[in-house]
């Protein structure tokens, strides 16, 4: 039994059963034990790779996406490039050294504030980034946004936990919960049924996120949020558990595996308002159209033999529907609606034109 387990089992038995959003967060963020507060998850020493660690050419187009997002912002002498969720600082890594060779100016008037709870992943990010000054925060409220800020958020939205109902009548449901018996945590249907707007057989939704995401539009007054994760429109069951790069069982090792769910970007652009929130756009989709594939055709003229196989095997993993390409979604929201956004696309602006 795990440490995480033994808290979660201390719970159910003083307070009965617990829904999956509170499983969640127990494992993930216990003070103590948690999985993002105690564990290494990321790279291939980890449970999983992000798109970061796959190749440096991620962060590389990213960064050239935020230099030409600073300049639609009007070449502020003074703003904030905020991640939320930063990882191993791997993508922040090779943002910066993008800005700082292509576009000093952006560069050097630019505050780097990294969104951060976990004490380990802390440590590594600053080692990641001695070149740099870096200022953390632990929430929101933390921030300060009187600069123009350009947030970008890698594989954040998918680890918020999430709420699971299952139906039982048209727009009727029970939600799922989560018990321990004969020594084992197992699933429990609440007895209650809760209205919910759908017809899926399963609905998640994700209190965390939105709540999030809420107070990110009512702070961010003058900048652009950029988000990339796996997800779709429709909503079902989608919340996994990952270890070693292998899914498990939810149940298995509480605290010591991710979980994680897909994004519904149609709860997205619903939180963030449809008229500042592009739609969400495959990834392959939106790195090519910001010139990934450039990028790696000049990458390819001058790499050594050895070095072309990896470049090639980075842009398909990324780019290409069978790998990332597609159930990966890049997703903006605008504070002003007179510039576009290299990628992507708003109501107000026909496809055509976005880049």
């Amino acid at each position: 039994m795990t440490a995480v387990k033994d808290i979660l089992v201390q719970k159910i038995q003083e307070s009965g059963p617990m829904n999956v959003a509170e499983y969640m967060e127990t494992c993930l963020y216990h003070n103590e034990h948690g999985y993002y507060m105690s564990q290494t998850p990321f790279g291939t020493e980890g449970d999983f790779v992000t798109a970061p660690e796959i190749s440096q050419i991620f962060g590389e187009m990213l960064g050239a996406w935020v230099a030409d997002t600073w300049i639609k912002l009007g070449r502020p002498q003074s703003w904030q490039l905020l991640e939320a969720g930063p990882g191993n600082g791997t993508l922040m890594k090779d943002m910066l050294r993008t800005l700082k060779y292509a576009l000093p100016e952006c560069y050097e008037g630019a505050a780097i504030t990294l969104l951060e709870i976990s004490p380990m992943l802390k440590i590594k990010q600053r080692d990641n980034l001695l070149d740099h000054h870096i200022c953390w925060a632990n929430s929101l409220d933390d921030v300060n946004f009187d600069l123009p800020t350009i947030v970008v958020g890698n594989e954040l939205l998918d680890a918020f936990p999430v709420r699971q109902f299952t139906k039982v009548a048209d727009q009727q449901y029970r939600e799922k919960l989560i018990t321990y018996k004969d020594g084992q945590l197992q699933w429990h249907n609440s007895e209650n049924t809760t209205n919910l707007p759908f017809n899926s057989e399963i609905v998640e939704t994700s209190d965390a996120m939105e709540s999030f995401l809420c107070k990110l539009k009512d702070k961010l007054t003058n900048g652009v949020a950029l988000f990339i994760d796996y997800g779709d429109h429709a909503t079902g069951d989608s919340l996994q558990a990952i270890e070693k790069h292998q899914k498990v069982d939810i149940f298995h090792k509480p605290g010591l595996s991710d979980l994680t769910a897909h994004v519904n970007f149609d709860n997205v652009r619903r939180v963030l308002g449809a008229d500042r929130t592009s739609f969400a756009e495959p990834m392959g989709q939106f790195l090519n159209s910001i010139g990934l594939p450039m990028r790696a055709a000049a990458l390819l003229e001058r790499a050594e033999p050895s070095q072309k196989a990896e470049i090639e095997q980075a842009t398909y993993r990324l780019m290409h529907p069978e790998q990332m390409g597609q159930t990966f979604k890049a997703i903006a929201y605008r504070t002003d609606n007179s510039y576009d956004v290299a990628g992507l696309y708003f109501e107000s602006q026909p496809k055509s034109h976005a880049a």
